[in-house]
C-alpha cells in the first residue's frame, strides 16, 4: 500500500501525523506491523486477507502469536530434513573398543585338569577362539601330563645288553656264511658250463629246497646220517646204471652238486670230492684183482681201473682243475688212491698194498687229468714208503727227464 494509505489508516489524516511530529513514531511501528505480518504469512499463519496491523504496543501481542504456532499442526519434514533423517539412520552404529569386543567374544576357559590329569582335548574352532598364550598353556599343560603317565623304560642290565648283542652279531655272521655259500655255489655251477643267472637259479632253487628228507627204515645203518662216501657211492652207481657201460656225460657233474653236495654235504669241497670218487672207482678195480696174490703187478691192476678211469675222464678231469692249490690237489689224488687200497687190502701185503697203489697211478696217467709232475710231487709226500713206491717215483723223474730231453732237442 502507498505510505500515505498506511498512516491515513493507523493514525487518521497524514498531515495531522507529521505536523504533530508523531511521524517517526509512526513509521517504526508500520514497519514493525509489516514485519511481523510477512513473517506470519511465510510461516503460514496470514493467509490472503489484508494483514492485521499490531496495536501501538507490540510486546502484550506476542503471546497470542506463540499461542497460534502452538496450535499449529506439524508440518511434513522438507526434501533436506528426510534426505538428513534418512542419513542419520543409515550411518551405522558406533562399533564398540576392540579391547571390549574381544572380551565380550572370549570364551571361557578350559577348567584346569588336575595333576597329572590330561586336559580334555578341544576342537580346532575351540582352539581358534583362544588367545596365544591360552593356547601355549593348553598345550604345555598336555605334554606335562602325557610325560608324567608314559612309562619309564626299563633300565637293559649288562648281561642283557650283551645277549642282545650277541644275537645281532651270530646274526649278521649266518648272513655273511649264507652268501658266502651261495657265492660258492654260483662259482660251482658255472664251471659246469651254466650262465651267471642260471647257476644263480640253481643254486637258490637248491638252498630253498633243502636237505633230501630221510626214508624211515627199520634198518639202524639206514636210520643213520649218509656220510659223503656213501652218498658218492649211490650217486655213482645210479650214474653207471643210466650210462649202461658208455662214457659217464660230463653234465653229471651239475647232478652231483644237486644231489650230493647240496643235500647235507654243502660244507664239502672239491678235492672232498675228488677224493671220494676215485676212492670208489680204485675199490671196485681192486675187488676185481686179488692184492694177496704173491707176484702181483701193477700192469694187472692199472689193466683192471682202466675202463672205470676212462668212463669217468669227464668227471675227474673238470673237478680236479677246479682246485687251485697243486699240492693240496695231488693230495686228494693220492689219498683217495691210498684210502681204496687200504680199505680192500686188509689181507695183502705191505708189496701187495703198493703195488696195488702204483697200479692204480699208471691208469690215472691214462687220462688228461694230472701231470707227471704233480704226480710225483704227491707220490714223495706219501708216508711210510714202500720199495716199490720208490721206484714208480725213479720212473716219473725217468719220464720227466725225457721230457725235458725231447724239448731241448726240439
Amino acid at each position: 500500500l502507498p505510505i500515505s494509505q498506511v498512516l491515513s489508516r493507523s493514525h487518521g489524516s497524514s498531515s495531522a501525523l507529521l505536523s504533530g511530529g508523531r511521524w517517526r513514531t509512526a513509521l517504526a511501528e508500520m514497519a514493525v506491523q509489516m514485519m511481523s505480518a510477512g513473517y506470519l504469512e511465510e510461516i503460514g499463519v496470514a493467509g490472503s486477507e489484508e494483514p492485521k496491523l499490531l496495536s501501538s504496543n507490540p510486546v502484550p501481542d506476542a503471546p497470542p502469536a506463540k499461542a497460534a504456532k502452538a496450535e499449529e499442526p506439524p508440518q511434513a519434514d522438507t526434501a533436506a530434513e528426510k534426505a538428513a533423517k534418512a542419513e542419520k539412520a543409515e550411518k551405522p552404529a558406533k562399533a564398540e573398543k576392540p579391547a571390549k569386543a574381544e572380551k565380550a567374544a572370549k570364551p571361557a576357559a578350559a577348567p584346569a585338569a588336575a595333576p597329572g590329569e590330561v586336559p580334555a582335548e578341544l576342537t580346532k574352532e575351540q582352539l581358534a577362539s583362544m588367545s596365544k598364550e591360552d593356547r601355549k598353556a593348553y598345550h604345555e599343560a598336555r605334554r606335562a601330563a602325557g610325560t608324567q603317565q608314559a612309562a619309564p623304560k626299563k633300565e637293559l642290565t649288562k648281561a642283557e645288553r650283551r645277549q642282545i648283542q650277541e644275537a645281532q652279531r651270530k646274526l649278521k655272521e649266518d648272513s655273511k656264511q649264507a652268501n658266502t655259500d651261495l657265492e660258492q655255489m654260483v662259482a660251482d655251477l658255472k664251471l659246469q658250463g651254466l650262465s651267471e643267472d642260471q647257476a644263480r637259479q640253481v643254486a637258490l632253487d637248491m638252498i630253498n629246497a633243502g636237505p633230501v628228507e630221510e626214508v624211515e627204515s627199520d634198518d639202524d645203518d639206514d636210520a643213520e646220517a649218509e656220510d659223503l662216501l656213501s652218498s658218492v657211492r649211490r650217486w655213482m652207481s645210479e650214474q653207471e646204471d643210466k650210462a649202461a657201460g658208455a662214457t659217464i656225460d660230463k653234465d653229471v657233474l651239475r647232478d652231483f652238486m644237486l644231489k650230493v653236495r647240496f643235500q647235507g654235504h654243502v660244507d664239502t669241497t672239491p678235492p672232498d670230492h675228488l677224493r671220494a670218487i676215485l676212492r670208489v672207482i680204485f675199490e671196485k678195480a681192486c675187488d676185481a684183482c686179488d692184492l694177496a696174490a704173491p707176484k702181483l703187478q701193477p700192469q694187472k691192476v692199472a689193466a683192471g681201473a682202466a675202463k672205470a678211469v676212462s668212463s669217468w675222464a669227464p668227471v675227474l678231469e673238470p673237478l680236479y682243475g677246479k682246485i687251485d692249490d697243486v699240492l693240496v690237489a695231488a693230495d686228494a689224488v693220492c689219498k683217495g688212491v691210498q684210502e681204496a687200497v687200504t680199505a680192500k687190502g686188509e689181507a695183502a701185503s705191505d708189496t701187495g698194498r703198493a703195488t696195488a697203489m702204483v697200479g692204480c697211478f699208471m691208469a690215472l696217467r691214462e687220462i688228461d687229468m694230472i701231470e707227471d709232475e704233480d704226480l710225483l710231487t704227491g707220490c714223495r709226500r706219501i708216508e711210510p714208503r714202500s720199495k716199490v713206491m720208490d721206484k714208480f717215483i725213479e720212473f716219473l723223474e725217468d719220464a720227466l727227464d725225457e721230457d725235458d730231453d725231447d724239448e731241448d732237442e726240439d
